[in-house]
């Protein structure tokens, strides 16, 4: 991740990646990092390597492009490699070229593409299915910027931009030799992380409208739109191709839904609900008033830019590219007051508040990012989950990053310490109950290495604590957040918690 403490505008970042479609948290916090790394660009200087992780079908590739077309290379060779497509036989002469008469049948020398990329940028995908022989080479033009074809004995040189991107935990593979350590920590110099398309809420309508509109170009037909069952289906729909499965099933539908202008859920044919549904309750259950999730969503996304510009009106309707008498007419309808957002209405001519000084010394710590894309500011927090249960780790991590924070997980109390022990975080949600080290395990090996830790653990747990466990917590007011749980109850402890510094 980019750590500084340099502001730069929201518009300056919506130029800088204009194809990067999305308003979510986790969106405009990576529009963000990019726009504040492509702002130390000079010619001739050096640029940092870059990681891009994420979920197959979340837009890498297409990511790494726009990067590198928003970067004063854009003019100069982008070289994409797929480092799982091409057989590991040819994956060598491919990247490092061949030297006349290397081989039989080397009857000229060939470059390789890291020499035909020199100048430019070079995107290697799927870069943690890497073979481990060629580690060590690739690991060595990173470094030295230098390149030896097969059966050479010379090293020449290249200038090259290095991209890299995977599906894969590296920091793991790492952990059990699969992935050489070194090269993990020298391609992540710079961490971009691109959310799955089930954590960024409200981008999926928008999506949807981009995907719908262009297959329409693409194939000369009339411009056709989604009902509004077509649209609570998809925001219920959980995506497990991310936004590749939305484009492709989206162009199908097109194709397949005759003259019909107006697509509807059952064209769509999206499999049910959320698996993980079970542990998490209705966002906002109101007896006797049945809301759609069109309109569910709608309120989170009002109340949430609300919360962020502490109540001003003008600037919240700003973040959502909203006239400000739309927004009030909407809170009107959705029936939002200030005790959603938990601030009173500032007036729209009333500046908003600046950062305490306790909030910019937070800015300078290792475990938070400061960024500043508006008026407000916006704080990426680097968060450890700790739960052996798949299902409720991916879900608490997919929810976390909803919220624009950095996200790592592990399995276990001993997994967790090990990390712990590598980095530093601003929050650790735990399980109780785990095998090895389980929660209150942590807890206390936390208390007693990481002091300053101690009242950053929130307890995410279904059991109920022993009579002189709950005393113990009580004393120390360690939160407990019982399964199942809503959304906002999770937000609203984790806000407070992050939110004692300020």
């Amino acid at each position: 991740m980019v750590d500084s403490d340099s502001p730069f505008k929201r518009p300056q970042a919506q130029r800088v990646l204009p194809d990067l479609i999305g308003e979510s948290a986790g969106v405009t916090n990576l529009r963000a990092q990019v726009a504040h790394l492509l702002s130390r660009q000079s010619h001739g200087g050096r640029l940092p390597t870059l990681l891009i992780l994420g979920e197959t079908g979340t837009g890498k590739g297409l990511l790494a492009h726009a990067i590198h077309q928003a970067s004063i290379r854009a003019a100069q060779p982008f070289v994409d490699i797929d480092c799982a497509s091409i057989p590991e036989t040819l994956l060598e002469a491919e990247l490092f070229g061949v030297e006349r008469g290397a081989f039989t049948d080397a009857r000229q020398t060939k470059l390789g593409l890291l020499q035909t990329a020199s100048g430019g940028t070079i995107f290697l995908d799927e870069v943690g299915l890497l073979p481990k022989s060629l580690q060590g080479k690739l690991l060595k033009v990173v470094e030295e910027r230098g390149v030896r074809r097969l059966g050479s004995t010379r090293t020449e040189v290249v200038d090259l931009w290095v991209l890299a991107a995977t599906n894969v935990d590296l920091a793991a593979a790492t952990r059990d030799g699969s992935f050489r350590e070194d090269l993990y920590h020298r391609l992540a110099a710079v961490t971009l992380i691109l959310p799955p398309l089930r954590a960024r809420g409200g981008d999926i309508p928008l999506l949807a409208d981009y995907f719908l509109a262009r297959a329409c170009a693409e194939y000369r037909l009339p411009l056709k739109v989604l009902a509004p069952d077509a649209q609570a289906a998809m925001l219920a729909y959980q995506w497990p191709g991310n936004v590749r499965q939305l484009a492709n099933m989206l162009e199908r539908v097109v194709l397949l839904s005759g003259d019909d202008a107006v697509i509807s859920a059952g064209l769509l044919a999206l499999p049910a609900g959320p698996a993980a549904a079970r542990y998490v309750a209705s966002a906002h259950p109101a007896p006797g008033h049945h809301r759609s999730i069109i309109e569910t969503f709608e309120r989170e996304r009002v109340v949430e830019a609300l919360r962020r510009t502490h109540g001003n009106i003008t600037a919240a309707a700003a973040r959502l590219g909203l006239p400000r008498n739309t927004l009030r007419y909407r809170m009107l309808k959705l029936r939002i007051g200030s005790e959603d957002f938990g601030e009173t209405p500032v007036p729209p001519s009333k500046p908003p508040a600046k950062m305490s000084g306790n909030s910019a010394a937070r800015a300078k710590d290792h475990a938070t990012i400061s960024i500043r894309p508006s008026e407000d500011e916006v704080i990426v927090h680097h968060v450890l989950v700790v739960e052996d249960d798949p299902a409720v780790r991916n879900f608490l991590t997919d929810l976390l990053t909803e919220f624009g924070h950095h996200v790592e997980s592990a399995r276990s109390g001993s997994e967790a310490l090990s990390l712990l022990d590598e980095r530093s975080y601003a929050l650790i949600l735990t399980d109780l109950r785990m095998p090895d080290t389980d929660g209150e395990g942590l807890y206390q090996k936390i208390a007693q290495t990481w002091p300053h830790l101690a009242s950053r653990v929130i307890f995410v747990t279904g059991d109920t604590p022993s009579p002189a466990l709950a005393m113990f917590f009580g004393a120390r007011n360690v939160p407990i957040i019982r399964k199942p749980f809503t959304r906002i109850e999770l937000q609203r402890v984790v806000e407070r918690i992050l939110g004692r510094e300020s």
